[in-house]
């Protein structure tokens, strides 16, 4: 009796904790789904570095260096890559160049390149370099 009566009373109030509780752990749920599901993780396929501006006005770039097999994620919501370099996670932009320590070169976005040498050149000529694009290193140049 004292329990229908506590009911009767209070079942509105729990009814309305109890749909509380439950926005709330949908809404983590649905964050943490969304997070996961735009996030990808990759392999460096040998030891290098990552060379990574701030953006800030002076500053030095700052190489964070990595092994073979070092796993790294992309998180499309941010535009980063993390990873472990000198066992500290690290965050870059996306736009950060991999640089690879037999001298081949790594993007993770889109990106345009420019011969330096020839920039004085009439005409000059650029090679569109697509995500995930490996730019080998041989005697001869890259390929």
């Amino acid at each position: 009796m004292l329990v229908e009566l506590l009911m009767k009373k209070n079942g509105k109030i729990l009814f309305g904790v109890f749909l509380v509780m439950f926005a709330i752990t949908a809404a983590i749920g649905i964050t943490f789904a969304v997070n996961n599901l735009n996030t990808t993780v990759a392999t460096f396929e040998k030891d290098g570095y990552a060379l990574y501006l701030d953006g800030s006005k002076n500053s030095k770039a700052t190489a964070y260096s990595f092994k073979q097999g070092t796993n790294y994620q992309f998180r499309e919501s941010t535009n980063t890559i993390s990873f472990e370099s000198d066992k500290e996670n690290v965050k870059v932009d996306e736009e950060t160049i991999i640089h690879y320590s037999d001298g081949s070169l790594g993007v993770l976005k889109k990106v345009v390149g420019i011969d330096v040498s020839k920039i004085n050149n009439n005409i000059i000529f650029y090679y569109n370099i697509y995500k995930d694009t490996k730019i080998n290193y041989s005697d001869k140049g890259y390929s």
